[in-house]
């Protein structure tokens, strides 16, 4: 009986072991022995891979934009409007209580030249859908030079930090109506999975905000919005 039925069954997946009368097991056939083992459910292609895990995730660009420094520097240092072109910025308010000094500038094609350091700290919150998160952010100003924002009292983030710095282009004009402009940005998440998630998306996030920075740049000094 159970010949009878075994031919109706894909020879991919037919695998009959019987028992005769004679009670010896029937032997499988090569083409049984030879077929992959799989399991109903690959549990190690859905774990993270703790290598990845252990550091952050980094994202570098660099362009030349039709704007000066000190036209994008005040765009990236505007964090009060952020939640108006950021994507996935919801809210984005500044705390008021800067304190300023003057220090030598930390980008190279600066070196040696003293600028206004200025540290303040900002509330964000970015969210999808449902989801949302609220942290709080230092950011330090190396007017016109350097924007840098560094997450802290976050759930959600182990690390995000992002770096821009804005560099008159040719660097021998410094009157130059363009900019060398360099964007990083390292991000951690604490929950394994959201950290194993992101590698699939993290670069396209970062070339969405990118382009968000240079289309208000657009707006507010071609546009005048």
């Amino acid at each position: 009986m159970t010949s009878r039925v075994t031919h109706l069954l894909p020879r991919s997946i037919t695998v009959l072991v019987a028992r005769g009368q004679s009670g010896h097991s029937a032997r499988l056939s090569p083409l049984a022995q030879n077929a992959p083992r799989r399991t109903f459910l690959n549990l190690g292609s859905l774990l993270p891979d703790p290598a990845k895990l252990t550091r952050p995730q980094e994202y570098t660009e660099q362009q030349i934009l039709p704007f000066s420094p000190a036209q994008v520097y005040k765009v990236v240092a505007d964090v009060d409007r952020y939640s108006a072109f950021v994507p996935w910025c919801a809210r984005s308010a500044y705390h008021r209580r800067p304190t300023a000094t003057i220090r030598p500038c930390s980008v190279p094609e600066a070196k040696g030249v003293s600028v206004r350091h200025i540290v303040d700290q900002a509330d964000l919150e970015v969210g999808f859908q449902a989801f949302k998160e609220r942290y709080t952010s230092i950011v330090t100003q190396e007017e016109p030079w350097r924007v840098e924002a560094v997450s802290r009292q976050s759930d959600l983030f182990r690390l995000l930090r992002t770096n821009w710095e804005f560099v008159p282009y040719p660097l021998a004009k410094p009157d130059s109506q363009r900019c060398l402009v360099r964007f990083s940005i390292q991000f951690q998440f604490n929950s394994p999975i959201y950290a194993q998630v992101s590698g699939l998306f993290f670069d396209q996030v970062c070339k969405q905000m990118v382009n968000a920075f240079k289309q208000r740049c657009h707006d507010v000094y071609i546009r005048g919005k």
